[in-house]
């Protein structure tokens, strides 16, 4: 009922559906969603529902290969553990996050619960690991990310998408399809954030809002760096 009245329209190259855009230029997908934390959930979801469902499969292949490491005998408790933590990690992002999960998962057919397990993937096991580099170019900064990501085949879904909640501040993320969270990003008040990560070095325990998450509520609310601090 909070999408009634859209239809999908697919056109010379073009889907769009309510306030949702995608293109594609040289290869890229490029994703445009406006509205509610709902409505642009279920704008995802419809756009890029084939390609969501493919992203995911290759996902599921990492968190079935870390199990794979586990003794059978304890698989069963290593799932149940993984699950619990997903489930804390979901109920520490703020309701309007969680309402637009609500709403990718009405349109994918995706399990809500099952989502949760993917997108909180990397948090869990610790399988990021990334680079950055920022370079001052006669004054104007240049800010590169390389996401180096397991497994490497999620090169094949990239994803720009372009984000206008609203009543916030508009921004960019470039990712991966059906990642919601944020990797890389950059608003319109030319605030940029990537993540740059490491699981190995030492435990760390932090109740707060995951990282991803937090890096999506700074572009969305931040006007200047002293509010970032903030």
């Amino acid at each position: 009922g909070r999408v009634q009245g859209w239809s999908l329209v697919d056109e010379k190259g073009i889907r769009t559906f309510g306030e949702g855009r995608l293109e594609t230029h040289e290869g890229i997908p490029f994703v445009k969603l406006g509205g509610t934390p709902y409505e642009m959930g279920y704008q995802y979801g419809t756009l890029l529902k084939k390609e969501i469902h493919a992203s995911y499969g290759e996902m599921q292949k990492t968190i079935d290969a870390f199990f794979s490491l586990v003794p059978p005998i304890l698989r069963p408790l290593a799932r149940l553990m993984y699950n619990i933590q997903a489930s804390k990690k979901e109920k520490a992002i703020p309701e309007r996050y969680r309402e637009e999960l609500r709403g990718f998962a009405d349109a994918t057919g995706l399990e809500y619960d099952y989502i949760i397990r993917v997108i909180f993937s990397a948090d869990i096991v610790g399988a990021l690991g990334c680079s950055s580099v920022i370079v001052n170019n006669g004054g104007n900064l240049i800010h590169g990310r390389n996401l180096d990501y397991t497994p490497s085949n999620l090169g094949r879904y990239p994803l720009i998408m372009e984000m206008s909640p609203r009543g916030k501040r508009s921004y960019t993320l470039l990712g991966i399809m059906g990642y919601l969270p944020a990797l890389s990003g950059m608003s319109d008040a030319g605030i940029a954030i990537t993540l740059n990560i490491s699981f190995l070095t030492a435990e760390v325990k932090n109740p707060g809002i995951p990282v991803g998450y937090k890096a999506r509520e700074v572009l969305e609310n931040a006007a200047s760096l002293a509010d970032v601090d903030r």
